[in-house]
């Protein structure tokens, strides 16, 4: 009995379906895997910060920022002085959680800020505002010491706080410049000199999004006056 030949469509269509159905197949067992590494409280996802690659390929970027978080409010359930804990750990945590994914989603930029470690970031800018005058804290750009007041190098609209590391005094002029990206080349190597020896996630929201910003504006200038 002589063969059939198949028409060869129908099983490039079926081998594409096929394929499909694998994919599809992998993805719901890699989700299986995210899922039971959320619920299995014997599987210690973070054991230090930060998370590995693997890690953050297993549950998700997001995952290795929310545990901590987690941590803490299983610590606050136990602890003896729960306000204690909320006060010096959960909420710079909670912080530097918000700062990081506001950074992340509006400018594509990651900072390597650690949330389990609150050290450092303790005084308000309102506090140093009202102690500035007394303190006589000098400009970061032209050491004026008369008059000024602090910013935050991270602005509270990317989830910026109000914490020491994260601020820089600034007198009226270059305060004003700094906040509309107007520093000059010059201006802005005297303030980011200040910012040498401060937390990573300063220096590296300065030099990735502050800067692109300035470096613009100075290509802009330079373009008009040629």
């Amino acid at each position: 009995m002589p063969r059939r030949n198949l028409p060869r469509e129908p099983v490039e269509e079926e081998g594409a379906e096929l394929h499909r159905l694998r994919e599809e197949f992998a993805e719901v067992r890699a989700q299986l895997r995210r899922y039971q590494l959320l619920i299995e409280p014997e599987i210690p996802l973070l054991s230090v910060w930060p998370p590995t690659e693997a890690q953050e390929r297993l549950a998700g970027w997001l995952f290795p920022w929310v545990y901590p978080v987690q941590c803490l409010l299983k610590e606050i359930a136990t602890s003896p002085n729960p306000a204690e804990v909320a006060e010096k750990k959960l909420m710079p945590c909670v912080s530097a959680l918000i700062c990081q994914l506001a950074v992340e989603g509006r400018h594509g930029v990651r900072l390597p800020w650690d949330p389990t470690d609150p050290e450092g970031w303790t005084a308000t800018s309102g506090m140093l505002n009202r102690l500035l005058p007394g303190l006589m804290v000098p400009c970061a750009v032209c050491a004026e010491s008369r008059v000024g007041d602090v910013h935050l190098i991270i602005p509270a609209s990317d989830g910026g706080s109000e914490y020491g590391e994260n601020l820089i005094a600034l007198c009226p002029t270059h305060a004003q410049l700094f906040e509309r990206d107007q520093l000059s080349a010059e201006e802005w190597e005297a303030l980011r000199h200040q910012l040498d020896g401060r937390p990573a996630q300063v220096r590296v929201y300065a030099d990735q999004v502050r800067l692109p910003r300035l470096a613009a504006a100075w290509q802009t200038e330079a373009s008009r006056t040629h």
